[in-house]
């Protein structure tokens, strides 16, 4: 095992280019060479006249597909944070011919999708997670589906798939409100509405002229944070990340601090897109 692995380290380190016939190929080259034994055997020089033109033809083939991957030099690839549906692979001045797939063991690999901007991938059916020293897979079947040519590029960039945010109306479950008193109790501000808040917190009168829903704020509340606990969240496990994924997604909209409860580890109140991504990070792979 341990040979094998060093022999992929070697051949991904080299960016060497690989080129094998696609069943197509093979298919197509038997085809090829039947025809060449039938214009020997009869000494049919019209068959073997055709033999000859598809032997140029697959030739011709097999430089051009390989010419692709020569073309591919040495690929800039930028991650976009997200979670499992946004989550992006963004390659520029690819071929489109161009496919990309991540290999995280030997057998075991996950194809990357082409967006409508044919700049960004994104990954097929890839789950949360830490994925470290990504190994990628760059190949083409050309034009005609001839041959596969392949190379690995490898990336040391740690890569975090978060959790898929899900949309919860559970009240005081995941989210815990705290306010400090100070003594006032005087109209403050508005905050746009959500669900889960106390329906008599909305402006009914901000809604007839908007049209839109918003809450109440009072000079009497000085909020400390929320507290986003996966202990006071139903579901199983994966919907418990999920639904705490949402709320530290939700807590950008208004910039509040916010503390992170797991089973094994916490984040204390903070704010801010360090503390969030911290925050998303720890349930990629909690």
């Amino acid at each position: 095992m341990k040979l094998i692995d060093t022999i992929e380290k070697q051949i991904v380190k080299n960016s060497k280019i690989y080129i094998i016939p696609t069943k197509q190929g093979f298919l197509y080259i038997g085809i090829n060479f039947a025809l060449f034994l039938i214009g020997l055997t009869y000494a049919n020089n019209f068959t073997l006249l055709i033999s000859f033109i598809l032997f140029i033809f697959v030739l011709m083939c097999m430089f051009h597909t390989h010419q692709i991957m020569e073309q591919l030099n040495n690929p800039q690839l930028q991650y976009r944070r997200g979670n499992s549906k946004s989550f992006r692979l963004i390659i520029k001045d690819l071929n489109e011919l161009i496919h990309v797939r991540y290999y995280f063991n030997r057998k075991k690999y996950i194809d990357f999708k082409r967006t409508m901007d044919k700049s960004i991938f994104k990954p097929i059916n890839m789950r949360r997670g830490l994925y470290k020293n990504q190994k990628f897979q760059f190949y083409t079947k050309g034009l005609y589906n001839l041959f596969f040519v392949w190379t690995y590029k490898e990336q040391n960039q740690d890569l975090f798939i978060y959790p898929t945010p899900l949309f919860f109306e559970e009240k005081n479950l995941a989210s815990e409100q705290f306010y400090q008193p100070t003594g006032h109790d005087e109209f403050s501000h508005h905050n746009p509405y959500r669900k889960g808040e106390n329906s008599k917190r909305i402006d009914w009168k901000v809604f007839a002229r908007t049209n839109s829903l918003y809450s109440k704020k009072y000079t009497h509340e000085n909020p400390i944070g929320l507290k986003i606990d996966y202990h006071k969240i139903s579901g199983n496990h994966e919907e418990k990340l999920s639904k705490m994924a949402f709320a530290v997604e939700s807590t950008k909209i208004e910039n509040n601090k916010f503390e992170l409860i797991l089973p094994n580890t916490s984040l204390s109140l903070d704010k801010g897109e360090s503390h969030r991504i911290k925050s998303l990070e720890a349930l990629s792979i909690a």
